[in-house]
């Protein structure tokens, strides 16, 4: 468990691609759990593939309710943020994501969601870091 007063609370947006906030808030649940309290929103509504959770459909009072937002793609729009929250942008968008072959497309997916995995190991990782810091540990 975190040495923090309380887990960080992301808000995974995504402008195009529902399904990169899914696959993020996914990872962040798996991965992060300790130390993340994620959510997951979508500026467009459109089912992700299956066994992804369904993000919520975006709304600004969201942002009331974090400290990170996560861009997931790159069409998410530069939003005036509360006082304390910041921005990461951090896009999961690899080549054939649109791909009409089905095989293609989950490619895409396959490597979409290892990319969200290894952001929220690297948001995990800075944490412990800054943890540890504070701290004073030399481990």
């Amino acid at each position: 468990m975190s040495g923090f007063k309380r887990r960080a609370r992301v808000l995974f947006l995504a402008g195009r691609y529902p399904a990169l906030a899914a696959q993020a808030l996914q990872a962040g649940r798996e991965l992060g759990a300790d130390w993340l309290d994620c959510r997951a929103a979508s500026m467009i509504d459109q089912p992700v593939p299956e066994g992804l959770p369904q993000p919520e459909c975006w709304a600004e009072t969201l942002l009331q309710e974090v400290d990170l937002l996560v861009a997931v793609d790159a069409d998410v729009p530069q939003l005036s943020l509360p006082a304390g929250v910041q921005r990461r942008n951090y896009s999961f968008v690899v080549e054939g994501l649109n791909a009409s072959p089905p095989a293609d497309r989950a490619i895409a997916l396959q490597q979409s969601n290892e990319k969200a995995r290894q952001r929220v190991l690297g948001m995990v990782g800075g944490m412990r870091l800054m943890q540890k810091a504070a701290a004073g540990e030399d481990d």
